[in-house]
């Protein structure tokens, strides 16, 4: 009991005085909604628009017997559908109420079965019913269906009166459930639907819309998106998401009637593109997939490129990817994000991907993982990820959920058995690191970049306890040196987590080599500390679970809590 408050507590505190308040109404709100009907507002007519191709259909797919959505299937029988199926997870329902198979680009607007889906969704997900009238879902199906909508439109057909009234009460439902008490990209979200059903109506109440949605937009892209282009929850995934949510937005402006405003957010959009796109592609690997930091995983969010596309066909050009805000520490393979806290490095054999950030942002870190000073190395001779994060599996709470979470999935150090960071449920953060530095350095020949690092994540084990980590990386070597100080350390473990295609022949205690089938393709040398190999799990998709070895570093000396290795690849 004692330590269910303790996590309540320290989950709470950071939550601003406002947000507070918002979850408090938002919860006596949720209760209310279930026992009333909400009424149907007259409306004018909807607006003619045109917008330009977005992102198309990612992974998740419609077919004309099933839905796959996180690599699960179910299969549809339009008599019996169940559109609340608690056989799926309630992220599956999610995606199911999405309707993001509607931006597939191969559907034929004349067959029947999508007409017959939507009018089954409008008979069946009555206001207010769960999942289905969840404000985030409503958010991603509004502009899913203005999107399909318009494109219908534009082939000639008519769109059916109750489609119409459907979406706008989903519209107006959005705009009385906002997410305030969540916020971060759920807001994004949010006022993103409410510009597009702004756009998409007309009237005096879509102008109020619209008004709102701009309000939010404008505040939160500053908010959400650092000066150095990241995205402030620090995940690549929801980066990607969000950077395609920005291009809809500035679609959707392009097609309605200028006001100042509107020009001001438009100008805001444009200036931060580059940055975004910057950023993108930086935590992007060579393969175009991105790194795995915090809450991402394959298949989800669109890649750089088809972002790039997308950006191309609003603008005619490519953005510039303008990286202004950051510090490239005088070495050109080397790009530290400050702001958000993303090192990367770059050479003729590897690209790695290192996470600096503690969670983030302080009030929503619900998409954080225990992965500080944690990276993913890829190798470029077998155009793979050779250390890999661990992934994502699911977001309902479980055993795979919390290990994804876990510092032992990441890598990066252990202390005492502890995790950096006081994760519980799917999404909540009670204690947490609160203090990291960091600095940036290049050797005078600018053959070697170096960064030294620490935190105090473990200071429940005592005041003054911290992980100190220091990375030498060269074109032939990376070497990787952990010290933990303080009073009441017993125990530290350094976990390097392999691709699932590596494996590892042993040369010695301190000596292993890593191959894929018989492709050499490098080695590992334990300088200090004893290692062992163990399983771990990686999921590089929603739903897909996979095997790998991992390597444990651990360190129980009496007087000096340190490890240290070096990772070579050989050349091409």
């Amino acid at each position: 009991m004692i330590n269910k408050i303790s996590l309540f507590y320290h989950t709470l505190r950071y939550l601003s005085v406002e947000q507070f308040l918002y979850l408090v109404l938002y919860r006596l709100k949720s209760k209310y909604n279930k026992r009333k009907t909400l009424p149907v507002d007259s409306f004018d007519d909807i607006k003619t628009l045109s917008l330009i191709d977005g992102v198309e259909n990612k992974k998740n797919k419609y077919a004309d017997s099933y839905f796959l959505f996180l690599n699960e299937k179910q299969h549809i029988d339009l008599l019996k559908f169940k559109w609340a199926s608690n056989n799926q997870s309630k992220l599956w329902r999610y995606n199911l109420h999405y309707f993001d198979w509607l931006k597939d680009k191969d559907i034929n607007f004349n067959t029947e079965q999508q007409k017959i889906l939507i009018n089954l969704w409008i008979d069946n997900c009555r206001p207010v019913q769960e999942d289905a009238w969840e404000p985030y879902p409503v958010s991603l199906r509004v502009v899913n269906w203005i999107k399909y909508f318009i494109r219908l439109k534009q082939s000639g057909s008519d769109i059916p009166e109750n489609w119409a009234v459907s979406l706008y009460e989903q519209c107006s439902w959005l705009n009385k459930n906002i997410e305030y008490h969540l916020r971060a990209n759920h807001l994004f979200k949010n006022s993103v639907a409410l510009i597009f059903a702004g756009s998409y109506f007309q009237g005096e109440t879509a102008k109020k819309w619209f008004r709102q949605g701009i309000d939010i937009f404008s505040k939160e892209i500053t908010e959400q998106f650092h000066q150095d282009g990241g995205h402030f929850e620090r995940s690549p995934m929801y980066h990607a998401l969000c950077l395609e949510d920005v291009l809809d937005t500035y679609n959707i402006l392009v097609n309605t009637e200028g006001n100042k405003q509107n020009d001001a957010t438009m100008e805001a959009i444009k200036s931060f593109l580059p940055k975004g796109f910057s950023y993108l592609k930086s935590v992007t690997f060579p393969d175009g997939e991105v790194s795995y930091l915090g809450d991402s995983v394959k298949g989800i969010a669109a890649t750089y490129e088809e972002l790039k596309a997308y950006y191309f066909r609003i603008f005619s050009s490519y953005p510039e990817e303008s990286q202004a805000e950051t510090n490239n520490t005088q070495a050109s393979n080397a790009s530290l994000f400050k702001k958000t806290g993303v090192f990367t490095y770059e050479d003729s054999r590897q690209k790695t991907i290192l996470n600096l950030g503690k969670p983030s942002p302080d009030y929503q870190p619900g998409h954080s993982h225990c992965d500080l000073f944690s990276y993913e190395l890829f190798a470029k001779k077998i155009n793979s990820r050779l250390v890999v994060d661990s992934g994502v599996c699911e977001y309902q709470r479980g055993k795979y959920r919390h290990y994804c979470r876990s510092t032992r999935a990441h890598n990066t150090v252990m202390v005492n058995h502890l995790d950096q960071n006081e994760i519980w449920g799917e999404f909540r953060v009670a204690r947490r690191v609160s203090s990291v530095e960091y600095q940036c350095s290049i050797s005078p020949d600018k053959t070697v970049t170096a960064i030294n690092m620490s935190h105090d994540g473990y200071r429940r084990i005592g005041r003054h306890v911290r992980h100190h980590r220091h990375i030498n990386f060269s074109d032939q070597e990376m070497t990787v040196a952990d010290k933990v100080t303080g009073q009441g350390v017993s125990e530290m473990v350094s976990y390097i987590h392999l691709h699932p295609d590596i494996n590892i022949e042993k040369k010695s205690s301190a000596r292993m080599l890593l191959n894929k089938g018989s492709q050499s393709l490098g080695e590992i040398n334990i300088e200090s500390g004893q290692m062992t190999i163990e399983k771990g799990w990686y999921f590089p998709e929603f739903g897909i679970k996979q095997s790998n070895l991992v390597l444990a570093i651990e360190q129980d000396h009496s007087a000096l809590f340190e490890t240290r290795y070096a990772l070579k690849l050989y050349s091409n």
